[in-house]
């Protein structure tokens, strides 16, 4: 990122070198948090000669400017998205899952947040590019992950039912799985990706909720807290996504929203933070949606699905998704739909 690069150069930034250093500015992020006046006293020089060094930095660390003709093109050079292997909800997602950005699946407990998880992972581990030793990650705060039912997901979704000798050993080997205990540790693991050589063409959260809620307890300052976490932890997430040109993808656990309805948990600094909103819901009767209910490029979609031993499924005999699944709305207000009642475990008098 040019905001944490090294302040070199020739000209006047080369002549001042030695006082940025001494004042302890050495990269573009140190030098635009000092005010003008304290790099006046700091270097010692005058005011007009800030100015000029504050223009030769903004040249030499400003991102360029690009056309919306070579963003096309560069979509158009990237990976191609991740099948979710629901067809309705990738044509809605010009593919799948796409590369380069952030996917949040949010819904109750029980719907099969980890279960498209898995199958994701599944999918990846089974292309060609595996072959080429790519790998996953998959960062299981929750305790959820299982080989086993990996291992069946990618055996039912093979063409044959089954997975050839040393097929089933290559996938498991081919999935990094992350148990951090704190948010400090997946902090630490994410930083340390970014100069890894791993190659890595999936990441996978189950759950960013979880640790937020275990590491900040309840009033003002946990509030605060959990919010500064989450604002690094989602900074880190898309600049992988972006520096890799891979899908990540996480999910996100529930809270009370009043009235017995319960909505995404973490508030808006997250919801904003994610570039593509899955919502899971399950309507009486026992049917099941995924609604797009954010994206900068897919309709406002609803999606049935059911949860088999391959995975996430289309079900192609539940009724059309209810209206309001279909209604365009503030995607901080909207709240999941389920059959049953649902007990919060968070508690609705808690501030995500």
């Amino acid at each position: 990122m040019q905001a944490r690069c090294l302040l070199t150069g020739p000209g006047l930034l080369g002549e001042l070198q030695p006082r940025l250093n001494a004042s302890g500015i050495h990269t573009a992020h140190d030098f635009h948090t000092r005010t003008t006046l304290d790099l006046v006293e700091s270097l010692d020089v005058p005011y007009h000669v800030v100015q000029r060094l504050r223009e030769q930095v903004a040249q030499l660390t400003a991102p360029p400017l690009v056309t919306a003709s070579a963003m096309l093109r560069q979509q158009g050079d990237a990976a191609h998205p991740l099948p979710t292997r629901l067809p309705d909800l990738d044509r809605a997602l010009h593919g799948g899952f796409p590369c380069g950005s952030v996917t949040e699946i949010v819904g109750p407990a029980g719907l099969g947040k980890t279960q498209f998880c898995l199958a994701a992972a599944a999918d990846i581990c089974c292309s060609p590019p595996i072959l080429a030793g790519a790998q996953v990650l998959y960062i299981d705060t929750e305790q959820k992950f299982s080989s086993l039912r990996l291992e069946e997901i990618a055996r039912q979704r093979s063409p044959e039912g089954r997975l050839a000798p040393g097929d089933k050993e290559r996938l498991l080997e081919s999935v990094l799985v992350l148990r951090p205990r704190h948010s400090h540790e997946l902090l630490a693991r994410l930083q340390a990706l970014e100069a890894s050589p791993l190659p890595l063409s999936l990441v996978l959260v189950d759950s960013v909720a979880q640790l937020a809620r275990l590491d900040h307890g309840p009033g003002v300052k946990g509030v605060v807290a959990r919010q500064q976490q989450l604002a690094a932890v989602a900074a880190r997430l898309k600049a992988l996504s972006r520096r890799r040109g891979i899908p990540v993808l996480v999910t996100n656990q529930v809270a009370g929203a009043g009235g017995g309805c319960v909505a995404a948990a973490l508030g808006p600094l997250w919801a904003h933070a994610v570039n593509t909103r899955l919502m899971l819901h399950q309507l009486e009767g026992g049917s099941r949606y995924v609604q797009v209910a954010k994206s900068a490029s897919a309709p406002l979609t609803a999606v049935a699905y059911r949860i088999t031993a391959a995975g996430p499924a289309p079900a192609p005999d539940a009724p059309p998704p209810p209206l309001h699944l279909l209604t365009e709305g503030d995607v901080l207000g909207q709240v999941m739909a389920q059959g049953t009642a649902y007990t919060d475990a968070i508690g609705a008098d808690e501030a995500w």
